[in-house]
């Protein structure tokens, strides 16, 4: 949620630094009576460094706030392409977006480690000040996105949320979900009556009849424009 901490400190001014980046950006403060609050904006399992880096004037800072002003919905056909020697097909098509241990096929119901999402959306123009975020909805468990090729970044935690502002053109955009979840599905596959087991795990018991853990990319996915 949105916050404002009180630092001891002043005169200085605050920069956000994101652990799992490295990347730095601007926060809104305000100083007053020899120390200086800042907003934090920290969503479930957020971590962030605040530091205090250069010599300012600057009493009061408040970073404009960016708005949803459109959205696409990447819709139609996925491709899903699976690492191999986990007992899955190369590859599967999905006419929408469902947990792979909803599937009829036993080596993608059962499927444990990353399977590869590829789809392709057009967008018409962009423009300059505009931010454009990729929204992946649900995901089991941890997502890395690219976009025309470009790295965007993992995302491991709600929101599933991906600034791909640099990697999208105008025009078609190919895009590329690598989606990776645990093993519990592969164990449980392997416990299954007549199967032959892909792995197995010493310290871990299941049994054919535990349920299925959600598992890949179930979105919905929208790539929205925020302004």
């Amino acid at each position: 949620g949105s916050m404002w901490l009180s630092f001891n400190v002043s005169g200085l001014r605050p920069v956000l630094l994101h652990p799992e980046t490295g990347e730095s950006e601007a926060v809104s403060f305000r100083m007053r009576d020899g120390r200086t609050q800042v907003k934090l904006d920290l969503g479930e399992k957020d971590a962030v460094f605040v530091l205090f880096d250069e010599p300012t004037i600057v009493r009061r800072f408040i970073l404009p706030e960016r708005r949803v002003c459109g959205s696409l919905s990447v819709d139609g056909a996925w491709t899903v392409s699976f690492q191999q020697g986990r007992g899955a097909p190369e590859s599967i098509q999905l006419a929408a977006l469902e947990s792979l241990s909803d599937n009829s096929e036993p080596g993608v119901k059962y499927f444990s480690g990353t399977s590869s999402y590829s789809n392709n959306f057009e967008i018409e123009d962009m423009r300059a000040d505009s931010r454009y975020v990729l929204c992946l909805g649900r995901v089991c468990s941890m997502a890395r996105v690219r976009v025309n090729g470009v790295d965007c970044g993992l995302a491991w935690k709600n929101p599933f949320d991906v600034d791909v502002t640099s990697a999208l053109r105008p025009g078609v955009n190919t895009l590329e979900i690598e989606v990776t979840n645990g093993w519990i599905n592969r164990l449980i596959g392997d416990a299954q009556p007549g199967s032959d087991p892909i792995t197995w795990a010493e310290a871990y018991r299941v049994s054919a009849d535990d349920p299925l853990h959600p598992s890949g990319l179930l979105g919905p996915v929208i790539l929205q424009e925020l302004r």
